[in-house]
């Protein structure tokens, strides 16, 4: 892994990542166990007072996503993914719109403080900003988007694309496998798994690359700092 990756990994405390390797089931699955939360690594957050709480009952059968506001007082959020922000005040949740002849992925954000959803956009694996006041997200149409969306004033942006993607994770684990992260300046790694037609030199037939596309952006500026591609061991 380049220099400039390790940093941006090494860079994530405070920023929502789930850490899929260290997750594991239990009756009552908590984010103060930090099995997911921020940091990476397993590290997680423990935010004074509240907590993300996955439940399954006797037999093991999984009964939803809750948000504990207090001992004995937990506000059923459905069945997916919750991180809190760095600053605890808020906490996004992922879940999908089903209709007729559409699936539709759905954030909602939440206030920590009345357990009340304030916003909901569409996206896919967000990641919050260190500073707490957006998520970015990832938006798949004719081109792979990434996209700020603010928790205050629910403001979008459009920060960059990439034609010829695949609907592939990225690899690694921990922290490795998500879609976005921060290095230490706050600048965003964005990892995009893409498809690349290349013509063999012995064979002479075209072959399929499988690559990902990692790119590095400044945040304010939606600059492109750097861009790299490297071999993918994702081949779904």
């Amino acid at each position: 892994m380049d220099s400039w990756q390790k940093s941006g990994l090494k860079g994530l405390l405070g920023v929502g990542v789930f850490t899929v390797y260290s997750f594991s089931w239990g009756a009552d699955d908590s984010s103060r166990q930090k099995h997911m939360g921020v940091g990476g690594w397993g590290l997680g957050r423990d935010c004074r007072g509240i907590e993300i709480v996955w439940k399954r009952d006797a037999r093991e059968t999984f009964l939803g996503t809750f948000f504990r506001v207090k001992p004995g007082e937990d506000i059923r959020l459905g069945s997916g993914m919750a991180i809190f922000s760095p600053d605890c005040k808020r906490f996004w949740f992922t879940s999908y719109e089903i209709n007729a002849n559409t699936v539709k992925p759905k954030i909602d954000i939440f206030d920590t403080n009345s357990g009340k959803r304030i916003f909901t956009t569409v996206g896919l694996y967000p990641a919050w900003s260190p500073d707490s006041l957006s998520i970015y997200m990832s938006r798949a149409g004719k081109t792979f988007q990434l996209w700020s969306f603010s928790v205050v004033d629910a403001k979008e942006q459009l920060i960059s694309e990439v034609a010829d993607y695949r609907h592939c994770l990225p690899s690694g684990e921990g922290v490795e496998w998500y879609p976005v992260n921060f290095d230490l300046n706050g600048n965003i790694l964005w990892r995009v798994a893409i498809t690349v037609f290349s013509q063999n030199r012995i064979t002479n037939r075209e072959q399929l690359l499988l690559l990902e596309k990692l790119l590095l952006i400044d945040a304010q500026t939606r600059q492109l700092l750097k861009e790299e591609v490297v071999p993918s061991e994702c081949g779904n």
